[in-house]
């Protein structure tokens, strides 16, 4: 089955936070009591559908898939490299450097 377990998990999750609602009021066969469907027949579609969506998305996903490329010996590539210089000033400190020494230090040995 291609439907992920995560989209399973909201589906049925949505469906028993509103089951009480579903069977009264969305469930096919609330006029058939005798059936018990309590809003399963809801549930399945929407499973269905979560499942399609799921499988359409998977086929989108492979339209957009990159082909690998292998260079061979004779083939050249050129690849431009930058370095920047960039300088970074430290803002001035809000304690005094004896006091930050105070406290961050290295441990002594005892």
């Amino acid at each position: 089955m291609l439907l992920s377990n995560f989209t399973v998990a909201i589906v049925y999750t949505e469906f028993k936070l509103n089951e009480t609602y579903i069977a009264k009021v969305l469930c096919i066969n609330k006029e058939k009591p005798q059936l018990h469907c309590n809003g399963k027949c809801y549930l399945a579609k929407k499973l269905k559908q979560a499942e399609e969506k799921d499988k359409n998305e998977e086929r989108n996903g492979q339209k957009f898939r990159f082909q690998e490329a292998f260079l061979t010996a004779s083939d050249k590539l050129s690849v431009p490299f930058y370095f920047v210089s960039v300088t970074v000033s430290q803002p001035a400190s809000c304690c005094p450097r004896e006091h930050r020494d105070a406290i961050f230090h290295p441990p002594q040995a005892s």
